[in-house]
Parts: C-alpha cells; sequence; structure tokens
C-alpha cells in the first residue's frame, strides 16, 4: 500500500511540473541602461516579463532579454541531430534587435508581439518534440526550456552542451 501511494506522490509531483503543459505569454517591458557601454544608443535594453503558466493555475513571472531568447534558439539548435526538430526550429523566426536599439513605444510593442509569438510556437515544437520524441537529445531539449523558463535560474540558458 506505501509503494503504490509513493508512487502515485512522485507521478503527482511529475505531472504538476510537467513540461507539456507550460505556457507562456508576455506581460510587460521595462527598459535598462547597461553599464558596460560607453555608446549613448547601445547603453539601454528592453527586459522583457514573462508569465508562465500551468493547467493548475498555478504562475511564476521571469524577466529576459532578446540576447536571451537568441542564446536559447542558438543552445536548442546545437542540443539535438534530429532533423525534423533542427527545421521546425529553422522555421521559427527568432527576434532580432531593432537597429540602434530603438527603445520607442512602436517599436518596444512589435518586439513584444514577436517574442511572444516566438515563444508561444517555440515551446509548442520543444513539447512536441520532448513529448513524442524517443531520441535521448529529446531529454536535452526539455532541461534546456525547463532552466529558461526557471524563475531561479541566475544566467538563463546556459546548461552543458550535450550533443547525443
Amino acid at each position: 500500500m506505501t509503494t503504490t501511494t509513493t508512487t502515485l506522490k512522485r507521478l503527482a509531483v511529475a505531472r504538476q511540473t510537467s513540461f507539456a503543459d507550460l505556457s507562456c505569454t508576455i506581460q510587460g517591458t521595462s527598459i535598462r541602461r547597461s553599464r558596460r557601454s560607453f555608446v549613448p544608443f547601445s547603453s539601454t535594453h528592453v527586459v522583457f516579463l514573462l508569465k508562465v503558466t500551468m493547467p493548475s493555475r498555478r504562475s511564476w513571472q521571469l524577466q529576459c532579454t532578446l540576447r536571451d531568447v537568441v542564446q536559447l534558439h542558438r543552445h536548442l539548435a546545437e542540443s539535438t541531430d534530429d532533423a525534423g526538430f533542427i527545421a521546425s526550429l529553422a522555421a521559427l523566426q527568432c527576434p532580432k534587435r531593432p537597429l540602434f536599439r530603438q527603445t520607442n513605444a512602436l517599436v518596444v510593442k512589435s518586439m513584444c508581439c514577436e517574442l511572444d509569438h516566438y515563444l508561444t510556437n517555440l515551446l509548442k515544437v520543444c513539447q512536441t518534440f520532448a513529448v513524442s520524441s524517443t531520441v535521448p537529445s529529446a531529454m536535452a531539449i526539455e532541461t534546456t526550456m525547463r532552466t529558461f523558463f526557471d524563475p531561479s535560474a541566475a544566467a538563463k540558458p546556459k546548461p552543458a552542451a550535450t550533443k547525443s
């Protein structure tokens, strides 16, 4: 009886944190100054506030920049040799920073829309791959995405590169 209960508890925990059920949306933005730059037009960057939600209504927020998203995209492309996943990933347009890092309202709104569209589709592609694939690198893809969406992770997508 205790073995069954323990197993059910483990399954409940796994289900609560299921990668296949995550969704994310852009909740807001902020403009931050970079302390490292001496060039006036490149001294600011846009920080996006993401809300990650599970069907159980559990949600959390985290911040990311376009640089974090580009690093995530690059790391996902390097994490697997699966041609189908790489083709799906290549079909997604990774958002780019605007010329001269413009931060006017229309540019930031456009960046929000592009990033929301990209992250929604990227999450769907990664979820489909992680759930349906038997390739060992599917676990690396899921781990990379979990790390990116982890609010306690200091550095976004920088796990060790594992290619299977």
